[in-house]
């Protein structure tokens, strides 16, 4: 499946190519929360309140909270550039 191929209008299993770009945005977002809610609430791994070596915040959790930035990023840009506000087509 070619996405860009979609920006004229095309439908991908009945669904039109707006709905696909905001489903990636929605899942961008929840994928950034759920990560924000892993670095301010990391798992203890049955201590006292004492963070281990296993339960720090390390380098590769923030990569990956940069990711789905990106990801969310991409779908609402995409989405804007497809619907500009002055524009508002809705199948």
């Amino acid at each position: 499946m070619n996405l860009d191929r979609l920006s004229n209008g095309e439908k991908v299993l009945g669904i039109s190519a707006i709905f696909l770009y905001i489903i990636i945005a929605v899942v961008g977002f929840v994928a950034m929360l759920l990560i924000l809610l892993r670095i301010l609430d990391p798992p203890t791994f049955g201590t006292e309140g004492l963070i281990t070596f296993e339960g720090a915040v390390h380098l590769p959790m923030f990569l990956a909270l940069l990711s789905a930035a990106g990801i969310a990023f991409g779908g609402c840009l995409t989405v804007w550039e497809e619907n500009p506000p002055g524009k508002v087509e809705w199948d």
